[in-house]
């Protein structure tokens, strides 16, 4: 069975040139630079490299590789005029609904929320910053000795500012992602529970140890005695999905990492993922909802690229490959076998 944008001998150059970008956004590490440089050496590499670039709109960031391989200017400076404008339209499209207070001190509340289809970056007073994707809800509480971020539901990037004496942690279902200098991501809606994915420096996983704030004051204390049924760190480059009902943790893959901060470009990618799914994450960013009318196409296996929005790329796709039809009827589109005539 064909599946969507296939990569019969190149699924892992990809794989890799989608890491290698992720790796370069976030800046290259000590000894990275010679190992992409070792990895640029085969011309697959590079041209898997320079494929993924353009599909994000990051062919800015292989400019600064020059001396590596050789790239065309006009290349270079086209892309970023469709970054710059990309930007430019995630900003004007990008308000979210907020409310906060300052308590005095250290101490600090707000809560964040993003409508569906909507991104929004906000920078906390320690210098923290969250990049909130579609349809995420989650409240801030800042105290002398801890930060705690609440989320409620969606998706959210959080790059932490060192503050030793002041654990970050983020809350979601019961599950506490601790950190104090790092970079990371968490999912609250996936398939199977809880998604992290850490691309800076380390992630303690563990059950609920910070007690409500009480009274009408921030009173978070970080509890470094107590118990934790779930207990696991997770290193940089490396993610795992939490079952808070089952307790279990289990280790994503290298391409499902990369993929899972794909939507902080603007894409998403698919790797055989079920067709039920491949809706369903589509549905995250539209206010109309996906149906698949006939179930037999809920399990046919899609694999590719696709900007989060990009409806009309995925009904080619389908089309081509697999003889769907994508169409809209009244407030909902919907996802049928093409029928012989």
């Amino acid at each position: 069975m064909k599946t969507v944008l296939q990569f019969p001998d190149r699924r892992a150059d990809v794989e890799q040139a989608t890491a290698w970008i992720i790796r370069l956004e976030r800046g290259l590490r000590s000894g990275e630079r010679e190992e992409l440089s070792r990895w640029l050496a085969s011309r697959r590499h590079r041209e898997a490299l320079v494929e993924i670039a353009e599909l994000w709109d990051r062919m800015d960031m292989l400019s600064e590789l020059s001396e590596l391989f050789p790239l065309p200017e006009e290349k270079v400076g086209m892309r970023r005029v469709a970054w710059a404008l990309t930007v430019a339209a995630t900003v004007l499209f990008g308000v979210a609904l907020t409310k906060f207070h300052f308590l005095g001190g250290d101490g600090f509340t707000s809560s964040y929320t993003t409508a569906v289809g909507e991104q929004r970056t906000i920078e906390l007073p320690d210098q923290s910053r969250i990049l909130l994707n579609t349809d995420t809800d989650l409240q801030v509480e800042f105290s002398a000795t801890a930060r705690l971020i609440r989320m409620t539901r969606g998706e959210a990037n959080f790059e932490v500012a060192k503050d030793p004496a002041r654990p970050f942690t983020v809350r979601a279902a019961g599950v506490d992602f601790v950190a104090v200098g790092t970079a990371f991501n968490v999912r609250t809606d996936t398939v199977r529970g809880l998604s992290l994915t850490v691309t800076e420096g380390r992630v303690h996983v563990q059950r609920n140890l910070l007690p409500p704030p009480g009274g009408g004051e921030t009173k978070v204390a970080y509890n470094k005695s107590a118990r934790s049924d779930i207990d696991v760190v997770v290193g940089a480059d490396m993610g795992v999905v939490i079952d808070p009902a089952t307790e279990n943790v289990r280790t994503l893959a290298q391409a499902d990492v990369a993929g899972a901060t794909a939507w902080q470009q603007g894409m998403t990618v698919f790797d055989r993922t079920p067709l039920k799914q491949v809706a369903a994450e589509f549905s995250r960013y539209l206010t109309t909802p996906i149906v698949i009318v006939d179930s037999e196409l809920a399990e046919i296996p899609v694999s590719g690229f696709f900007r989060v929005r990009d409806i009309d790329g995925l009904a080619i796709a389908l089309k081509k490959n697999f003889d769907i039809d994508v169409r809209k009827n009244n407030d909902v589109i919907m996802l049928t076998a093409t029928r012989p005539k």
